[in-house]
């Protein structure tokens, strides 16, 4: 005898999504925007906590104002369950609306709040003054992603790059806007400390003083740059390179 489909009358409503497992429902939950996912939590007792332990998309575009934005982000981080790590951050602005400026303090608690809670992937997209970033940041030795673009409110040519950086397992590398220093040779070696590090992806970046970038790195996989005719000459020692992009004219590549 064969075995028909279960039939459930009209009045009777199963509610298979809070029967999946919370690792599920998580992942679910990770697609959302944070303020989306935190309303969940008036569905029923089982979803009251679970947004606790998710990662944490920020995006000021979702909010009417920068007052809500900067609210809803102070009261998540309170809140949040604070012995679970925080796999990604990802905090973003709107690139069409350049009066949204986080404030400082704020930035500065999350920044702090990620790297205290074992941070793995890291987005930043704002306008904010780099000297303002917690120094943590830059000494985080548990990100492995680091996506970062920060454009000061008043200079628009780049942000100049703190000189020392330690990230040793960083894997993925992409900077937006930024000026690299120079060494006494003359040349800009930003990134031959990182042991770990796979794909690097530099757009709109310059060198501080002479315009000559060298990368140099022995795990370097992937490498994509893009730029306005920045650079007097790029230099590569990336003996694992195997892909290269280029959106440059006027360089003298070795």
């Amino acid at each position: 005898m064969k075995r028909g489909r279960r039939k459930y009358s009209d009045d009777v409503k199963e509610d298979r999504l809070s029967d999946l497992l919370d690792c599920v429902i998580l992942l679910i939950l990770s697609f959302l925007g944070a303020e989306c996912a935190v309303q969940t939590c008036i569905l029923s007792k089982r979803w009251n906590n679970l947004w606790k332990h998710l990662t944490l998309i920020l995006k000021t575009s979702n909010f009417t104002s920068m007052a809500n934005f900067n609210k809803f982000v102070s009261c998540i981080l309170s809140r949040r369950n604070a012995k679970t790590p925080l796999h990604a951050l990802d905090i973003q602005r709107d690139d069409f609306v350049r009066t949204r400026v986080v404030q400082t303090r704020l930035l500065q608690r999350m920044v702090k709040y990620a790297v205290s809670h074992n941070v793995q992937q890291l987005s930043i997209n704002l306008i904010f003054d780099i000297q303002r970033v917690p120094i943590c940041l830059f000494s985080c030795r548990t990100l492995t992603s680091l996506k970062l673009t920060l454009i000061h409110a008043t200079n628009y040519m780049g942000t100049l790059l703190p000189s020392s950086l330690d990230f040793p397992a960083l894997d993925t590398l992409s900077l937006r806007s930024f000026i690299f220093p120079v060494g006494d040779d003359g040349y800009g070696e930003p990134f031959s400390t990182f042991s770990s590090l796979n794909s690097l992806i530099i757009r709109y970046c310059g060198v501080f003083g002479p315009q000559n970038l060298c990368i140099s790195s022995a795990t370097l996989d992937d490498l994509t740059i893009e730029t306005h005719n920045q650079y007097d000459k790029i230099e590569l020692s990336t003996p694992s390179l195997c892909s290269l992009s280029l959106f440059v004219q006027g360089i003298f590549l070795i």
